[in-house]
């Protein structure tokens, strides 16, 4: 299941799926869906903002949230792009040190996240 399938699924949201770096209106049911999950609480609302942050969508950080993708499966989704890269030019070692202090971050907000469904 695609992260836009999940969104659909569980929030009722349907985004509109575009290719390179053109911008799409989203409708704006969808947006108010999104809106809608985005959680009350500061500790649930603080790792959202960690993890959208780096991984640079608010969806994969609520289907983080929701538990439909592990920590794992949420940071792997998000680097795509640039893992397919690495693997068609090469390593960049100072790239990669950067991004392991960005995992480092991601981790911990799971682990927050964990908590919280453990004291729920």
């Amino acid at each position: 299941m695609t992260i836009l399938d999940w969104a659909r699924t569980a929030l009722g949201a349907r985004f509109v799926l575009s290719e390179g770096i053109v911008f799409v209106t989203q409708p704006a049911g969808a947006i108010a869906a999104a809106r809608a999950a985005i959680p009350a609480d500061p500790w649930r609302l603080g790792a959202a903002h960690v993890v959208t942050t780096l991984t640079g969508s608010a969806l994969i950080a609520l289907a983080l949230l929701s538990g439909q993708l592990s920590v794992a499966d949420a940071w792997a989704t998000a680097h795509v792009d640039e893992d397919w890269n690495m693997a068609q030019w090469g390593r960049d070692e100072l790239a990669l040190e950067r991004r392991a202090y960005r995992e480092a971050e991601m981790q911990a907000a799971g682990r927050v996240l964990a908590l919280l469904r453990k004291s729920s």
